[in-house]
């Protein structure tokens, strides 16, 4: 049997490609290294509670929003419950250095408010700065279904300013500008790095709406395998992709894959780390300009994980986020107990088993180079546990001491590091987010060099769960016809 179309990786912005080729009638697989589809978004189960390890929280999930109509297209709104974080805070930051607390509000007029509140002598730009972010959102297409879809716009996105290069254009004050950077959290590069469109597109959706889903990431992943199943398409867990078979023609006929069996192809659809590629294709394939710029992609920061059960739901985390600046001036170099730090909570609604809260530090895999050669299978060395067990107590530790009322609060403990991230993403950089969208460097786009080859996932489109949904739609706009999509979109509004 041969398949119209091969997807590797079964993460969602595979499995969304993949349902949307089923859709539109093409005969469809999707082939999964791991046991288990979506096995980063799926999280994991810990002394009796469920704990998050790829969703937390989403922008654009409101009605008539993106990613609600992205969902509205697969018919996922039967399975999944949306909660809505606190409109007057979904985001509390919290600093250290002048005990200041502030609140991000839900919507653009309010969080204007907010801020020429706090910092009544920056009104006109912080005016200015917000109207910046929802215009360069506005270019993005599938998030403006009115916006261009050629190759320019897209690179256009990480092109020009960084976000620290906008803030200094439009503001003076150092504290502000660093309340307005804290959420390069969510993509895992600085201001000073980051492209300013690229920010834009991130951060539009939750200035808009905040929200997280009672079912967790798991219902995303499942109810994405069901209409993916309903709909004829297959998926092969447990075998990873070997090699790319190529034509006489240059194109893809077919995906090697580890166990020895091929399956045969007209076209693949990769959603693995874009360092990657050349990997899976024959030497010669790629000129070795279009290799370096793949293999020069620039990582995003990975972290280290905090995992902690509670007897309950956490008052504090009910319906927003924590985020825990030692300075305004925190950098990722500092000490585990300077850097900014996220804090969120399991919701009280929650369809998910258990209570507790999940913390997640900036880190770099440098940090774990002297157990880099460790895996879990092989087993980590005495070491290397010490080091994991004194991290876990550190975080929460500064957690009790930045937020008092949460002491006493947190049982049973677990925990991350980089090389955890690393071998369960299957990311050989240990990046949380994958390749970083840093001005002057090459971004992948939906098409590759090879005609019938193309590429989805965070470092195509954004990371976290919209912009794993929105690589999926703007890459099968590619293969079936943006306008065509974008019309069948505009009729789930």
């Amino acid at each position: 049997m041969t398949y119209d179309f091969v997807v590797i990786g079964g993460g969602v912005s595979g499995l969304s490609a993949a349902a949307i080729l089923a859709k539109a009638g093409r005969r469809v697989v999707v082939v999964e290294e791991s046991e288990t589809p979506g096995p980063v978004m799926r999280g994991f189960q810990f002394s009796g509670s469920y704990f998050e390890t790829g969703f937390h929280y989403a922008g654009a999930l409101a009605p008539g929003e993106p990613l609600h109509r992205f969902f509205a297209y697969h018919g996922l709104w039967d399975e999944l419950t949306p909660l809505s974080l606190n409109p007057a805070g979904f985001d509390q930051v919290r600093c250290r250095e002048d005990g200041r607390r502030f609140d991000f509000p839900v919507g653009y007029c309010r969080l204007q408010e907010a801020l020429s509140e706090a910092f009544p002598q920056e009104s006109s730009g912080i005016s200015a700065y917000l109207r910046a972010v929802r215009d360069a959102a506005a270019q993005m297409p599938f998030l403006n279904l009115e916006a261009q879809t050629d190759a320019g716009t897209l690179l256009g996105l990480t092109q020009g300013k960084t976000l620290q290069e906008v803030l200094d254009g439009f503001l003076t004050d150092r504290r502000l500008k660093a309340l307005l950077g804290v959420h390069s959290l969510l993509y895992g590069n600085p201001p000073e790095k980051v492209a300013f469109g690229f920010h834009a597109g991130v951060i539009d959706g939750y200035y808009r709406s905040a929200h997280t889903l009672a079912e967790g990431g798991r219902g995303v992943v499942d109810a994405l395998v069901r209409r993916l199943k309903e709909q004829g398409g297959e998926i092969r867990c447990g075998q990873g992709a070997r090699k790319l078979i190529l034509g006489g023609d240059g194109e893809v006929k077919g995906v090697a894959l580890e166990d020895g069996a091929r399956l045969d192809c007209q076209g693949c659809i990769l959603t693995l780390h874009p360092r990657l590629l050349p990997r899976l294709v024959p030497d010669g394939v790629f000129r070795p300009v279009y290799k370096r710029r793949l293999q020069g992609l620039r990582e995003t920061l990975s972290g280290f994980l905090l995992f902690g059960c509670s007897a309950g739901p956490l008052t504090t985390l009910q319906g927003r986020n924590l985020i825990l600046l030692d300075s305004y001036s925190g950098s990722g170099d500092a000490s585990l107990e300077c850097r900014p730090l996220f804090v969120a909570g399991s919701p009280a609604e929650s369809k998910r088993e258990g209570h507790g809260l999940v913390a997640i530090l900036p880190a770099k895999i440098e940090e774990t180079a002297a157990w880099a050669e460790s895996t879990p299978r092989g087993g980590r060395p005495a070491g290397y546990t010490t080091f994991k067990s004194e991290m876990q107590q550190r975080l929460l530790s500064r957690i009790e001491r930045e937020c008092p009322e949460l002491v006493g609060k947190i049982g049973k403990c677990s925990g991350a590091t980089p090389l955890t991230v690393r071998d369960f993403s299957n990311n050989p950089w240990g990046g949380l987010y994958g390749a970083g969208h840093e001005v002057g460097q090459f971004n992948p786009q939906p098409r590759t060099r090879i005609p019938n080859l193309f590429m989805s996932g965070q470092a195509v489109a954004a990371p976290g769960l919209l912009g794993a949904v929105l690589a999926s739609f703007m890459t099968c706009g590619e293969i079936l016809g943006h306008e065509q999509l974008r019309m069948e979109l505009k009729r789930c509004s």
